[in-house]
């Protein structure tokens, strides 16, 4: 509630739909820290080939002073680590949390891609309005 998946019904439908898929397939990689039984942060991801794609992390901001994002992201990379994933990747943009943990950014680029007809103009207009 109040995240922004939620926030975004395309991004809700797609993780309604891919999640449970991910998890079949056995890619899904869901961690949790706990403070005295609250969850204060997540980290939620898939591994394939041996690399592990960060979808999505966050922390409550009530324990902002305990650096909860810092600890599940130092506890998810050495989990990896020891399983024997060779990369975390990030994805998304270089926000300063990542750089914390890495100097490499190979940047990314957004692909918008629909079949033409009436439709098209409409929906890439609108799909623009939301860049």
């Amino acid at each position: 509630a109040g995240s922004s998946i939620a926030r975004d019904s395309a991004a809700a439908r797609f993780y309604r739909i891919f999640l449970p898929k991910a998890a079949e397939r056995g890619w899904l990689n869901l961690h949790l820290l706990y403070v005295k039984g609250v969850a204060v942060a997540y980290d939620m991801g898939v591994t394939l080939h041996n690399r592990y794609y960060m979808l999505k992390t966050s922390f409550d901001d009530n324990f902002d002073s305990l650096s909860p994002g810092v600890v599940i992201r130092q506890h998810v990379v050495k989990g990896l680590f020891d399983s024997g994933v060779i990369e975390h990747d990030f994805m998304g943009d270089a926000d300063p949390y990542k750089l914390r943990w890495t100097s490499l950014d190979r940047g990314h680029i957004s692909l918008m891609v629909f079949n033409p007809g009436r439709l098209r103009s409409r929906l890439y207009n609108w799909l623009r309005s939301k860049a």
